[in-house]
């Protein structure tokens, strides 16, 4: 199914569900795009909507500069978020998409006095944590950086054409993943952080070490499956935050 935009470009969906309670925003892992939650909205029960997250200067928006300052983005997105909370909302985050989904979430508490019902982050250190920076490498070292990582499709990285279209973009989001946000900065919101269990990219203890922000509720889940288990888990893990989106919804009903 295509993937339409709403009332901006930074927020795609393949349809609006007219009995949903919630809406849950995904944001994707670097050099991602809206593409990657494009089968979500149908798994999901017809309480929740899913609407992606789509970045300057990524897929449908390839023609953009792309932002290399996460607190540019998050400035943005925030300013975006004014016109689409009229619902109860959720953010949903994978990798560098968690580390933007925390800082939106806090941003929007902060200055538009509206708290997610809570943030889900995989496969995703800790804010205040230093990550090694890979924005300012060449092209090729990036390339085996990904190959490595497994964040580009194979045929994709062997197609230089396509790479040189591709680049700008993923550098951007490597250059960004280095940013870290004070630890006094707590979130008010619940978090819900999740890793793989063969996560050789992100050590449990850095997973670990988000209870450190967390003022409010706070819990750990582990998955089979190594960074990408989301790729490979898809079924359990929707299983899982449509649990905890009902779960939150229930309590937050229950105290008005």
């Amino acid at each position: 199914m295509m993937l339409n935009k709403m009332q901006s470009p930074w927020f795609v969906t393949d349809m609006v569900k007219s009995t949903a309670e919630i809406n849950l925003f995904c944001f994707p892992y670097s050099g991602g795009g809206a593409s990657i939650y494009r089968d979500w909205n149908r798994k999901f029960p017809s309480l929740i909507n899913v609407i992606a997250i789509e970045y300057p200067g990524h897929e449908s928006r390839i023609q953009e500069q792309p932002l290399d300052n996460l607190p540019t983005l998050v400035d943005l997105l925030c300013e975006e978020f004014r016109g689409v909370l009229q619902k109860t909302f959720a953010f949903y985050g994978h990798s560098f998409g968690g580390k933007v989904a925390f800082e939106t979430a806090k941003a929007i508490s902060n200055r538009l006095f509206r708290t997610p019902l809570c943030c889900i982050i995989a496969g995703c250190s800790a804010p205040f944590l230093q990550v090694a920076s890979s924005g300012n490498i060449g092209k090729s070292d990036m390339m085996r950086l990904l190959h490595t990582y497994k964040k580009a499709p194979v045929g994709l990285l062997k197609d230089e054409q396509a790479m040189d279209y591709f680049f700008p973009a993923v550098q951007a989001d490597f250059a960004m993943e280095h940013f870290c946000s004070p630890r006094e900065e707590m979130a008010q919101f619940p978090l819900c952080v999740l890793a793989g269990e063969g996560d050789g990219i992100c050590p449990m203890d850095d997973v670990r070490a988000w209870h450190l922000v967390a003022a409010d509720q706070f819990e750990v889940k582990q998955f089979p499956g190594d960074h990408f288990f989301p790729q490979t888990e898809t079924r359990k893990l929707i299983h899982y935050i449509t649990s905890r989106l009902l779960y939150y919804n229930r309590e937050q009903r229950s105290r008005h």
